[in-house]
């Protein structure tokens, strides 16, 4: 292959890819307001500008792309946090500087809404399930890390304490208003004060 064409492939390569994040973010609203159910390639299709055989060229399946908007709200939620809490000493200023980087993540609609989906449609194959159980599975043992540091009296069941954690946060995009009278981040400051007390 020679310089020209080698040039023609990467530039074919980089549509391709800003067509699917292009898809992805589509999809990721859509599941967000409709439900993954509700929501058909036809309908994203749609709202992306293109036929869906074209989306197919991108996702094999309406699973397969649900599995990418998964993956890709996952490793939003995870790299913010990753940047937040090196250098934090303090265990508890670490987790709420964990928190603060997972709301802001998900209250951040630039590019790419996060999707956080606390109970699993019905109906999907085990192999969708277990890919989304995986990638959770990721995030929480980043999180189990920063708790592990904490204080907490011995008795107490860490792992409870991460999943109320989790609920918490996750459950802030619902009704938070990120423009309203309280930042995202004092909300943030004032649940983790609950949970030091």
């Amino acid at each position: 292959m020679d310089g020209a064409a080698r040039k023609i492939e990467r530039e074919d390569a980089g549509r391709a890819a800003i067509r699917r994040r292009q898809v992805l973010a589509v999809a990721s609203e859509l599941f967000a307001a409709k439900g993954f159910e509700a929501t058909s390639i036809r309908d994203i299709a749609t709202a992306a500008g293109m036929m869906s055989g074209s989306l197919y060229y991108h996702f094999a399946s309406k699973e397969d792309l649900y599995i990418a908007v998964q993956d890709a709200s996952i490793s939003k939620i995870f790299n913010a946090v990753e940047q937040a809490i090196p250098g934090i000493a303090d265990p508890w200023e670490r987790l709420e500087a964990a928190a603060i980087a997972h709301v802001e993540a998900m209250l951040d609609r630039s590019g790419f809404r996060v999707l956080v989906t606390p109970l699993f449609p019905p109906g999907l194959d085990k192999t969708v399930r277990d890919a989304l159980v995986a990638q959770r599975d990721r995030f929480e043992r980043m999180i189990d890390t920063v708790i592990a540091e904490l204080p907490l009296p011995e008795a107490l069941d860490r792992r409870i304490f991460r999943q109320h954690y989790l609920g918490a946060l996750n459950w802030i995009p619902v009704w938070c208003d990120p423009d309203g009278p309280v930042a995202p981040a004092e909300i943030v400051r004032q649940f983790m004060a609950t949970l030091r007390r």
